[in-house]
């Protein structure tokens, strides 16, 4: 199974504060009829906004934890190294499977648009499975 969790465009986002604990009640309620936990995944569009919006940058570490203790396999993307995340995107980095860096592309005829895409596999600090296992 597969679920996907739109950061850019989720205006609940910014106006709730228990939005990550209802989005993990309801994606442990989505994932718990599956028979192959291993294949389970969850892809996060814009994490730096979910950093953002957040009341506490731990919140977010803990909501990748939980997902991870789940036995649910985290992609997400990052569209701006903002310096305030730094250490929680490192954190972050360190117990997901997979992350993807989406940046502007390197000609600069256009600096507003997003065109590099950056792809890093790596084994999960948390998970003892193989990112080619995904």
């Amino acid at each position: 199974k597969i679920s996907f969790i739109d950061c850019l465009s989720d205006k609940e986002l910014w106006d709730d504060y228990g939005f990550l604990q209802k989005t993990l009640q309801s994606l442990v309620e989505y994932f718990s009829d599956s028979q192959q936990r291993d294949n389970d995944i969850l892809f996060v569009d814009g994490i730096d906004v979910l950093l953002d919006a957040a009341p506490n940058q731990a919140d977010v570490i803990d909501f990748f934890r939980q997902l991870c203790d789940l036995s649910i396999s985290v992609m997400g993307t990052i569209h701006s190294g903002i310096g305030g995340h730094q250490y929680a995107l490192i954190c972050l980095e360190d117990m997901a499977d997979a992350h993807v860096v989406v940046g502007r592309l390197l000609t600069g005829y256009n600096p507003d648009i997003d065109g590099q895409i950056q792809v890093f596999r790596h084994e999960s600090q948390l998970l003892a499975r193989k990112p080619s296992d995904l």
